[in-house]
């Protein structure tokens, strides 16, 4: 990931979900992950909106997230 004056943040990952983005990215070596319904880059606020909704699905509230 890239942050303001393109330094570069590693982000840690759970190896479940690691392996889901292996499977998602293939071969490929340049592009987008995710994208868009019009087959855009996705934005931030559409990945949010649709873990939202996911999370809906699931039964996953805030509440059940805090710590502490």
């Amino acid at each position: 990931m890239h942050r303001k004056a393109g330094k570069t943040v590693t982000i840690p990952l759970a190896p479940r979900t690691a392996r889901a983005l292996d499977l998602a990215i293939g071969e490929r070596v340049e592009g987008p992950l995710f994208l868009g319904l019009n087959g855009d880059k996705m934005t931030r606020d559409a990945a949010a909106r649709m873990v939202r909704r996911i999370a809906k699905a699931a039964g996953i509230t805030r509440d059940c997230c805090r710590f502490g």
